[in-house]
Protein backbone atom coordinates (compact mmCIF):
# COMPACT_ATOMS: atom_id res chain seq x y z
CA UNK A 1 0.00 0.00 0.00
CA UNK A 2 1.20 3.66 -1.27
CA UNK A 3 1.91 6.35 1.51
CA UNK A 4 -0.09 9.05 2.56
CA UNK A 5 2.11 11.98 3.17
CA UNK A 6 1.52 13.41 6.81
CA UNK A 7 3.78 15.21 9.50
CA UNK A 8 4.47 12.91 11.69
CA UNK A 9 4.86 14.49 15.73
CA UNK A 10 9.39 14.15 15.62
CA UNK A 11 9.49 15.60 12.35
CA UNK A 12 8.75 19.56 13.67
CA UNK A 13 12.36 20.25 14.04
CA UNK A 14 13.86 18.53 10.96
CA UNK A 15 14.39 19.31 7.21
CA UNK A 16 10.89 18.70 5.08
CA UNK A 17 11.26 15.32 3.91
CA UNK A 18 9.37 12.24 2.60
CA UNK A 19 10.54 9.59 4.78
CA UNK A 20 8.34 6.97 7.28
CA UNK A 21 9.55 8.64 10.07
CA UNK A 22 9.31 12.37 9.02
CA UNK A 23 6.92 13.04 6.20
CA UNK A 24 5.87 16.64 5.10
CA UNK A 25 2.26 17.56 5.26
CA UNK A 26 0.51 19.19 2.44
CA UNK A 27 -2.03 22.02 2.25
CA UNK A 28 -5.53 20.94 0.64
CA UNK A 29 -6.19 21.86 -2.88
CA UNK A 30 -6.19 25.67 -3.45
CA UNK A 31 -8.44 26.59 -6.29
CA UNK A 32 -7.09 29.73 -7.98
CA UNK A 33 -10.01 30.28 -10.42
CA UNK A 34 -9.41 31.22 -14.22
CA UNK A 35 -9.74 28.52 -17.03
CA UNK A 36 -6.35 27.02 -18.20
CA UNK A 37 -5.80 25.09 -21.50
CA UNK A 38 -2.33 24.64 -20.67
CA UNK A 39 0.35 23.41 -17.73
CA UNK A 40 1.01 26.65 -16.01
CA UNK A 41 4.54 28.09 -15.16
CA UNK A 42 5.32 30.16 -12.01
CA UNK A 43 8.64 32.38 -11.44
CA UNK A 44 9.61 34.74 -8.94
CA UNK A 45 9.06 38.49 -10.16
CA UNK A 46 12.78 39.46 -10.05
CA UNK A 47 13.55 42.49 -6.59
CA UNK A 48 10.00 41.35 -5.31
CA UNK A 49 8.98 38.18 -2.95
CA UNK A 50 6.19 38.24 -5.39
CA UNK A 51 5.34 35.12 -7.13
CA UNK A 52 3.48 35.09 -10.24
CA UNK A 53 2.08 32.12 -12.58
CA UNK A 54 1.45 32.23 -16.18
CA UNK A 55 -0.74 30.16 -18.22
CA UNK A 56 -3.23 29.76 -21.61
CA UNK A 57 -6.73 30.87 -20.62
CA UNK A 58 -10.09 30.15 -22.07
CA UNK A 59 -9.70 32.32 -24.99
CA UNK A 60 -6.08 30.71 -25.67
CA UNK A 61 -4.51 34.41 -24.44
CA UNK A 62 -1.78 34.70 -22.23
CA UNK A 63 -3.15 34.78 -18.55
CA UNK A 64 -1.31 35.76 -15.51
CA UNK A 65 -2.03 36.30 -11.48
CA UNK A 66 0.44 36.58 -8.84
CA UNK A 67 0.46 36.19 -5.08
CA UNK A 68 1.69 38.48 -2.31
CA UNK A 69 3.58 38.39 0.17
CA UNK A 70 0.47 37.86 2.70
CA UNK A 71 -0.53 34.92 0.97
CA UNK A 72 -3.03 36.77 -1.14
CA UNK A 73 -3.66 35.86 -5.46
CA UNK A 74 -4.65 38.95 -7.36
CA UNK A 75 -7.41 38.43 -9.97
CA UNK A 76 -6.41 36.88 -12.90
CA UNK A 77 -5.24 39.00 -15.39
CA UNK A 78 -4.98 38.97 -19.36
CA UNK A 79 -1.94 39.95 -21.04
CA UNK A 80 -3.15 39.20 -24.77
CA UNK A 81 -1.81 37.47 -27.68
CA UNK A 82 -2.25 33.97 -28.77
CA UNK A 83 -0.83 30.60 -27.88
CA UNK A 84 -0.85 28.05 -29.90
CA UNK A 85 -3.95 25.54 -29.49
CA UNK A 86 -4.52 22.28 -30.99
CA UNK A 87 -8.66 22.34 -31.65
CA UNK A 88 -8.65 19.00 -33.24
CA UNK A 89 -8.26 17.55 -29.47
CA UNK A 90 -10.43 19.44 -27.93
CA UNK A 91 -13.31 17.26 -27.60
CA UNK A 92 -11.47 15.41 -25.11
CA UNK A 93 -7.99 16.67 -23.83
CA UNK A 94 -6.90 19.53 -25.70
CA UNK A 95 -3.13 19.90 -26.04
CA UNK A 96 -2.68 24.24 -25.43
CA UNK A 97 1.11 25.93 -25.46
CA UNK A 98 2.67 26.41 -22.17
CA UNK A 99 4.25 29.82 -21.52
CA UNK A 100 7.90 29.98 -19.56
CA UNK A 101 9.85 32.65 -18.25
CA UNK A 102 13.09 33.58 -17.24
CA UNK A 103 14.72 36.37 -15.62
CA UNK A 104 17.14 39.06 -17.40
CA UNK A 105 20.51 38.65 -16.09
CA UNK A 106 21.50 41.45 -13.92
CA UNK A 107 18.40 43.34 -14.38
CA UNK A 108 15.51 43.22 -12.67
CA UNK A 109 12.96 41.85 -15.86
CA UNK A 110 11.22 38.57 -16.48
CA UNK A 111 10.96 37.85 -19.62
CA UNK A 112 8.06 35.20 -21.14
CA UNK A 113 8.11 33.01 -24.37
CA UNK A 114 5.72 31.28 -25.60
CA UNK A 115 4.77 29.18 -28.71
CA UNK A 116 1.97 31.58 -31.07
CA UNK A 117 -1.19 30.23 -32.34
CA UNK A 118 1.13 31.21 -36.00
CA UNK A 119 3.92 28.51 -34.53
CA UNK A 120 6.19 31.09 -34.54
CA UNK A 121 8.44 31.86 -30.73
CA UNK A 122 6.84 35.17 -29.29
CA UNK A 123 7.69 37.02 -26.53
CA UNK A 124 7.05 39.82 -23.75
CA UNK A 125 8.28 41.11 -20.81
CA UNK A 126 7.90 42.61 -17.72
CA UNK A 127 9.57 46.05 -17.04
CA UNK A 128 11.19 46.69 -13.20
CA UNK A 129 8.78 49.11 -12.63
CA UNK A 130 5.73 46.78 -13.01
CA UNK A 131 4.58 47.60 -16.41
CA UNK A 132 4.61 45.22 -19.61
CA UNK A 133 6.04 45.65 -23.32
CA UNK A 134 4.24 45.19 -26.05
CA UNK A 135 3.86 41.38 -27.63
CA UNK A 136 7.25 40.88 -29.94
CA UNK A 137 7.43 38.29 -32.69
CA UNK A 138 10.68 36.49 -33.07
CA UNK A 139 9.64 33.82 -35.93
CA UNK A 140 10.67 30.32 -36.16
CA UNK A 141 8.46 27.49 -36.89
CA UNK A 142 8.07 25.11 -33.82
CA UNK A 143 6.42 21.67 -33.03
CA UNK A 144 6.80 21.95 -29.06
CA UNK A 145 6.77 24.71 -26.40
CA UNK A 146 10.31 26.13 -25.92
CA UNK A 147 12.64 25.94 -22.82
CA UNK A 148 15.21 28.52 -21.96
CA UNK A 149 18.08 29.25 -20.04
CA UNK A 150 20.93 31.37 -19.36
CA UNK A 151 24.34 30.96 -20.25
CA UNK A 152 26.03 29.91 -17.74
CA UNK A 153 29.17 32.50 -16.98
CA UNK A 154 27.42 35.34 -19.64
CA UNK A 155 24.59 37.67 -19.76
CA UNK A 156 23.29 35.87 -22.33
CA UNK A 157 19.54 33.98 -22.67
CA UNK A 158 19.56 31.28 -24.82
CA UNK A 159 16.25 29.93 -26.18
CA UNK A 160 15.68 25.85 -27.41
CA UNK A 161 12.58 24.04 -29.26
CA UNK A 162 11.47 21.39 -31.67
CA UNK A 163 11.61 23.02 -35.11
CA UNK A 164 9.11 22.30 -38.25
CA UNK A 165 11.72 19.42 -39.30
CA UNK A 166 11.76 17.95 -35.46
CA UNK A 167 15.31 19.27 -35.30
CA UNK A 168 16.56 21.25 -32.25
CA UNK A 169 16.60 25.13 -32.71
CA UNK A 170 17.85 27.88 -31.01
CA UNK A 171 18.02 32.10 -30.69
CA UNK A 172 19.54 33.41 -28.08
CA UNK A 173 19.43 37.29 -26.61
CA UNK A 174 22.79 39.40 -25.88
CA UNK A 175 22.81 43.23 -24.57
CA UNK A 176 19.42 43.35 -26.33
CA UNK A 177 19.36 41.86 -29.94
CA UNK A 178 18.44 38.67 -30.72
CA UNK A 179 20.67 36.23 -32.79
CA UNK A 180 18.83 34.98 -35.74
CA UNK A 181 17.23 31.01 -35.63
CA UNK A 182 19.91 28.62 -35.75
CA UNK A 183 19.55 24.71 -36.35
CA UNK A 184 21.21 22.64 -33.84
CA UNK A 185 21.10 19.19 -35.48
CA UNK A 186 19.47 15.99 -33.96
CA UNK A 187 15.93 14.60 -34.38
CA UNK A 188 13.03 15.24 -31.16
CA UNK A 189 10.16 12.60 -30.50
CA UNK A 190 7.56 13.70 -32.95
CA UNK A 191 4.10 11.55 -32.59
CA UNK A 192 3.43 8.99 -35.15
CA UNK A 193 0.13 7.29 -34.35
CA UNK A 194 -2.55 8.33 -31.76
CA UNK A 195 -2.38 4.57 -30.76
CA UNK A 196 -1.97 5.21 -26.98
CA UNK A 197 -0.87 1.32 -26.06
CA UNK A 198 1.99 2.11 -28.06
CA UNK A 199 4.18 4.49 -26.34
CA UNK A 200 7.21 4.30 -28.85
CA UNK A 201 4.72 6.36 -31.63
CA UNK A 202 2.50 7.78 -29.40
CA UNK A 203 2.87 11.47 -27.13
CA UNK A 204 2.77 15.50 -27.59
CA UNK A 205 5.58 16.68 -29.61
CA UNK A 206 9.01 17.05 -28.21
CA UNK A 207 10.18 19.95 -25.58
CA UNK A 208 13.49 20.20 -24.35
CA UNK A 209 14.88 21.13 -21.13
CA UNK A 210 17.98 22.57 -20.01
CA UNK A 211 20.27 22.43 -16.54
CA UNK A 212 23.54 23.72 -15.95
CA UNK A 213 26.18 21.28 -15.04
CA UNK A 214 27.01 21.77 -11.30
CA UNK A 215 30.74 23.55 -10.35
CA UNK A 216 31.10 24.00 -14.57
CA UNK A 217 29.92 26.08 -17.27
CA UNK A 218 28.47 23.83 -19.10
CA UNK A 219 24.73 23.81 -20.05
CA UNK A 220 23.19 20.61 -21.24
CA UNK A 221 20.09 20.64 -23.22
CA UNK A 222 17.97 17.06 -22.83
CA UNK A 223 15.48 15.96 -25.12
CA UNK A 224 13.18 12.77 -26.07
CA UNK A 225 14.81 11.91 -29.31
CA UNK A 226 12.82 10.67 -32.09
CA UNK A 227 14.19 6.67 -31.38
CA UNK A 228 12.44 7.54 -27.70
CA UNK A 229 16.00 7.29 -26.36
CA UNK A 230 17.68 10.23 -23.87
CA UNK A 231 19.56 12.76 -26.05
CA UNK A 232 21.19 16.12 -25.33
CA UNK A 233 23.46 18.51 -27.12
CA UNK A 234 26.44 19.68 -24.34
CA UNK A 235 27.54 23.57 -24.86
CA UNK A 236 31.44 23.72 -23.58
CA UNK A 237 32.88 26.38 -21.88
CA UNK A 238 34.25 27.25 -25.76
CA UNK A 239 30.88 27.91 -26.81
CA UNK A 240 30.58 24.07 -29.13
CA UNK A 241 27.89 21.81 -28.84
CA UNK A 242 28.46 18.07 -28.48
CA UNK A 243 25.67 15.93 -29.04
CA UNK A 244 25.11 12.97 -26.96
CA UNK A 245 23.34 9.38 -26.77
CA UNK A 246 22.34 8.51 -23.03
CA UNK A 247 20.11 5.37 -24.31
CA UNK A 248 17.21 3.94 -22.24
CA UNK A 249 13.86 3.98 -23.38
CA UNK A 250 11.51 7.53 -22.60
CA UNK A 251 7.41 8.02 -23.32
CA UNK A 252 7.86 11.32 -21.87
CA UNK A 253 9.70 14.48 -21.59
CA UNK A 254 12.65 13.98 -19.50
CA UNK A 255 13.60 16.59 -16.33
CA UNK A 256 16.45 17.29 -14.58
CA UNK A 257 17.70 18.93 -11.65
CA UNK A 258 21.23 18.79 -9.36
CA UNK A 259 22.07 16.25 -7.00
CA UNK A 260 22.75 18.32 -3.66
CA UNK A 261 25.86 18.05 -2.22
CA UNK A 262 27.26 16.35 -5.39
CA UNK A 263 28.37 17.47 -9.17
CA UNK A 264 26.39 15.26 -10.23
CA UNK A 265 22.97 16.15 -12.48
CA UNK A 266 19.90 13.00 -12.45
CA UNK A 267 17.35 13.07 -15.03
CA UNK A 268 13.96 11.58 -14.98
CA UNK A 269 11.04 10.35 -17.14
CA UNK A 270 8.40 7.86 -17.71
CA UNK A 271 9.55 4.57 -19.36
CA UNK A 272 8.53 2.46 -22.17
CA UNK A 273 8.54 -0.87 -23.37
CA UNK A 274 9.27 -3.57 -20.32
CA UNK A 275 9.32 -0.51 -18.15
CA UNK A 276 5.46 0.28 -18.57
CA UNK A 277 5.08 3.63 -17.35
CA UNK A 278 7.68 3.07 -14.32
CA UNK A 279 9.29 5.98 -13.16
CA UNK A 280 13.58 6.05 -14.63
CA UNK A 281 16.49 7.84 -13.97
CA UNK A 282 19.79 7.64 -14.88
CA UNK A 283 22.74 10.38 -13.60
CA UNK A 284 26.40 11.69 -13.66
CA UNK A 285 28.60 14.32 -14.27
CA UNK A 286 31.41 14.78 -17.16
CA UNK A 287 33.19 12.02 -16.06
CA UNK A 288 30.99 9.34 -15.88
CA UNK A 289 27.33 8.44 -16.26
CA UNK A 290 24.79 5.75 -14.38
CA UNK A 291 22.42 5.15 -17.16
CA UNK A 292 18.95 3.85 -17.13
CA UNK A 293 17.51 2.27 -13.45
CA UNK A 294 14.06 2.33 -12.78
CA UNK A 295 12.30 3.33 -9.93
CA UNK A 296 9.64 3.13 -7.40
CA UNK A 297 6.44 4.55 -9.04
CA UNK A 298 4.42 4.30 -12.32
CA UNK A 299 3.08 7.44 -14.43
CA UNK A 300 0.05 8.13 -15.58
CA UNK A 301 -0.55 6.83 -19.61
CA UNK A 302 -2.87 8.78 -21.84
CA UNK A 303 -5.54 10.77 -20.14
CA UNK A 304 -8.98 8.65 -22.02
CA UNK A 305 -11.55 10.26 -19.82
CA UNK A 306 -13.06 6.71 -19.20
CA UNK A 307 -13.11 5.75 -23.02
CA UNK A 308 -11.49 2.29 -23.68
CA UNK A 309 -7.79 1.66 -24.22
CA UNK A 310 -8.02 1.66 -27.66
CA UNK A 311 -10.41 4.45 -28.00
CA UNK A 312 -8.67 7.60 -26.23
CA UNK A 313 -7.59 8.77 -29.76
CA UNK A 314 -4.92 11.37 -29.81
CA UNK A 315 -6.09 13.03 -26.38
CA UNK A 316 -3.70 14.54 -23.34
CA UNK A 317 -0.21 12.82 -23.80
CA UNK A 318 2.04 10.60 -21.09
CA UNK A 319 2.67 12.13 -17.60
CA UNK A 320 6.18 13.96 -17.09
CA UNK A 321 8.00 13.37 -14.07
CA UNK A 322 9.03 17.31 -12.54
CA UNK A 323 12.59 16.88 -10.31
CA UNK A 324 13.03 20.22 -7.75
CA UNK A 325 15.66 20.83 -4.96
CA UNK A 326 14.18 22.13 -2.34
CA UNK A 327 16.42 24.88 -1.44
CA UNK A 328 18.31 25.49 1.58
CA UNK A 329 18.52 21.57 1.88
CA UNK A 330 20.07 18.52 0.57
CA UNK A 331 16.44 17.23 -0.57
CA UNK A 332 15.63 16.27 -4.30
CA UNK A 333 12.34 15.71 -5.19
CA UNK A 334 10.51 14.21 -8.26
CA UNK A 335 6.88 14.67 -8.41
CA UNK A 336 4.64 13.27 -10.75
CA UNK A 337 0.89 11.65 -12.03
CA UNK A 338 0.62 8.72 -10.75
CA UNK A 339 -1.42 5.84 -12.19
CA UNK A 340 -4.12 5.17 -9.24
CA UNK A 341 -6.61 4.17 -11.03
CA UNK A 342 -4.74 2.42 -13.95
CA UNK A 343 -2.42 3.10 -16.96
CA UNK A 344 -5.12 4.78 -18.60
CA UNK A 345 -7.00 6.69 -15.44
CA UNK A 346 -8.81 9.60 -16.38
CA UNK A 347 -8.35 10.86 -12.51
CA UNK A 348 -5.02 10.70 -11.09
CA UNK A 349 -3.47 12.40 -8.37
CA UNK A 350 0.05 13.96 -7.53
CA UNK A 351 2.72 11.86 -6.36
CA UNK A 352 6.07 12.30 -4.69
CA UNK A 353 9.56 11.02 -3.36
CA UNK A 354 12.74 12.59 -2.31
CA UNK A 355 16.22 11.84 -2.21
CA UNK A 356 17.47 12.32 1.38
CA UNK A 357 21.15 13.62 1.69
CA UNK A 358 22.60 10.12 2.38
CA UNK A 359 21.61 9.09 -0.84
CA UNK A 360 18.55 6.85 -0.38
CA UNK A 361 15.16 7.45 -2.21
CA UNK A 362 11.70 7.39 0.20
CA UNK A 363 8.77 5.19 -0.10
CA UNK A 364 6.27 7.14 -2.86
CA UNK A 365 3.59 9.46 -1.27
CA UNK A 366 0.27 10.44 -2.39
CA UNK A 367 -0.44 14.18 -2.15
CA UNK A 368 -4.03 13.71 -3.40
CA UNK A 369 -5.16 16.52 -5.69
CA UNK A 370 -6.56 16.14 -9.70
CA UNK A 371 -4.10 17.46 -11.87
CA UNK A 372 -6.79 16.97 -14.73
CA UNK A 373 -4.54 16.47 -18.32
CA UNK A 374 -1.51 18.60 -17.94
CA UNK A 375 1.60 17.97 -16.09
CA UNK A 376 2.43 19.90 -12.46
CA UNK A 377 4.88 23.15 -11.90
CA UNK A 378 6.69 23.53 -8.81
CA UNK A 379 8.38 26.88 -7.70
CA UNK A 380 9.30 27.87 -4.06
CA UNK A 381 7.66 30.70 -2.42
CA UNK A 382 9.77 33.92 -2.46
CA UNK A 383 11.84 34.61 0.90
CA UNK A 384 11.30 31.13 2.18
CA UNK A 385 12.00 27.08 1.60
CA UNK A 386 8.31 26.59 1.30
CA UNK A 387 7.58 24.27 -1.87
CA UNK A 388 4.05 25.44 -3.90
CA UNK A 389 2.40 23.26 -6.71
CA UNK A 390 0.48 24.38 -9.53
CA UNK A 391 -1.13 22.98 -11.93
CA UNK A 392 -4.87 22.57 -13.71
CA UNK A 393 -7.60 21.32 -11.67
CA UNK A 394 -10.32 18.73 -12.39
CA UNK A 395 -12.80 21.34 -13.96
CA UNK A 396 -9.90 23.66 -15.37
CA UNK A 397 -8.88 25.79 -12.64
CA UNK A 398 -5.88 26.94 -11.95
CA UNK A 399 -4.90 24.78 -8.80
CA UNK A 400 -2.30 25.27 -5.94
CA UNK A 401 -1.02 23.07 -2.85
CA UNK A 402 2.51 23.93 -0.58
CA UNK A 403 4.48 22.41 1.99
CA UNK A 404 4.42 24.82 4.96
CA UNK A 405 7.78 25.53 6.03
CA UNK A 406 8.94 23.69 8.74
CA UNK A 407 10.31 24.90 12.28
CA UNK A 408 14.20 24.83 12.77
CA UNK A 409 14.49 25.78 8.78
Amino acid sequence: MKNILKLGPIALALPLMLTPLCQAQWSAEHNLGGYLQSAPYAAQVPGSNILQVFYQGGDHGLYTRWGSTNGSWSNEASLGGQLYFDAANAAGSPVGAAPTAIQLPGTNVLQVFYRGSDNALWTLWRNANGSWSNMQRLGGQLNGDPAVAQLPGTNTIQVFYQGSDHGLYTRWLTNGTWSSEVGMGGQLFAPTCTDVTNDSCYGTYATPITIQLPNTNDLEVFYRGSDNTLRSFRRNQDGSWTPQDFGGLLSSDPSAAPVPGTDLIQVFYRGAGNADGSLMTQWGNLNSWTHETQMAGKLLGSWCGGAPRGGCGAQASYAVPKAYVQPGTDNLFVFYRGQDGGEFNSAPTIWAQVRTPDGSWSPEGSLGGDPSWTDINLAQVPGTAQMEIFYRGGSGFLATRWAPTIEGQ
